[in-house]
């Protein structure tokens, strides 16, 4: 998914899928989560930094809403998080997010997002989410 191009929510359909994207969760990124959280930290077998699953959930939507376009008002109104694994700092993920239901009612949008996340390496799931969105119909009269 191109940063320079924003995703319309009001212009795709229920069972869309978002291009797949990769990323990884730094250090840094999860000492500045935990310090804010005032989260405990966890180490894997071999010794590494696990990403908190709540920290993982946040990342994630934070990389796929930055590329949607959301309009003043617009609300994250829950989230459900499945922990399906441990995840070491700087494993590289694959984030795949599909529309699960949009509903479309006069002044907003409602809309489910299904999330699932992957080692790339061995393609083994870490986390599932769904993720609620209200999104403010934008006026057209300019």
């Amino acid at each position: 998914m191109s940063r320079s191009t924003k995703v319309y929510l009001e212009n795709i359909d229920e069972g869309y899928c978002f291009p797949k994207i990769k990323t990884f969760i730094s250090k840094d990124l999860i000492e500045n989560y935990m310090s804010v959280m005032e989260s405990n930290r966890r180490l894997s077998k071999t010794g590494a930094l696990i990403v908190p699953p709540g920290a993982l959930a946040s990342f994630t939507i934070g990389e796929l809403l930055s590329n949607i376009h959301l309009p003043p008002g617009s609300v994250h109104m829950s989230e459900e998080i499945i922990s399906a694994g441990e995840l070491e700092i700087e494993e590289e993920i694959n984030i795949e997010v599909a529309i699960k239901n949009k509903s479309v009612k006069s002044d907003y949008i409602l809309v489910s997002l299904v999330f699932n996340i992957t080692k790339t390496a061995t393609n083994n799931s870490v986390l599932e989410t769904t993720s609620v969105l209200v999104i403010p119909k934008e006026s057209t009269d300019g």
